[in-house]
């Protein structure tokens, strides 16, 4: 991404293209692995943390490499837990800070 990222159509695109998967996903009552780049799990992370602003929060969710993302809906409805279960697997982080203006 680099300098050339659009910030301000990048996240809308993404989760827009996104949307008929999160839509089935909450239908389904069972378990469901999704195996998906990072751009699209922070897009089902935003949607199902219900996370605001998504033009200036979206690229800085946290996805780390070689994880499970555990995501289980809680029972008073709203937000989801979210659970990070690494790999074990030696990565470098491609996480980027969020500019401070």
């Amino acid at each position: 991404y680099g300098d050339h990222r659009d910030l301000h159509s990048f996240p809308t695109t993404t989760l827009f293209r996104s949307e008929p998967c999160l839509l089935e996903m909450e239908r389904l009552s069972g378990n469901l692995l999704v195996v998906t780049h990072q751009a699209v799990a922070r897009c089902f992370l935003a949607y199902f943390k219900n996370i605001n602003n998504l033009e200036e929060n979206l690229p800085y969710i946290e996805v780390p490499l070689h994880t499970l993302i555990k995501i289980t809906p809680l029972p008073t409805g709203g937000k989801c837990s979210v659970e990070l279960i690494p790999l074990g697997i030696d990565a470098v982080s491609t996480q980027r800070d969020k500019p401070t203006e």
